[in-house]
């Protein structure tokens, strides 16, 4: 399994994006209202195909594995889900 950080422009006002959220909420943890941590057992490029696909043209999508050397730090993100699967990786 890895972990990544999954962020995202969702740029085409009115559109419902539910099933986005739902995807998302399976296998991680929101961290910011655009940004999620993710606990996958698939590569960057697949984990981006499979958001991709709930999205609209126009709207944007990073994906950035984090990895145990990975440097983080947060603010004001207390008892938040997603900082628990980042602490995780903290040796």
């Amino acid at each position: 399994m890895s972990v990544y950080r999954v962020g995202y422009d969702l740029n085409k006002p009115g559109q419902n994006y539910d099933e986005l959220i739902d995807a998302l909420s399976k296998v991680g943890k929101r961290i910011l209202k655009s940004d999620w941590i993710v606990d996958v057992d698939q590569t960057a490029i697949q984990l981006r195909e499979a958001v991709k696909s709930y999205l609209d043209r126009g709207d944007h999508v990073v994906v950035t594995e984090i990895t145990d050397a990975a440097d983080w730090a947060t603010y004001a993100l207390t008892n938040n889900p997603g900082v628990a699967l980042l602490k995780r990786l903290r040796p």
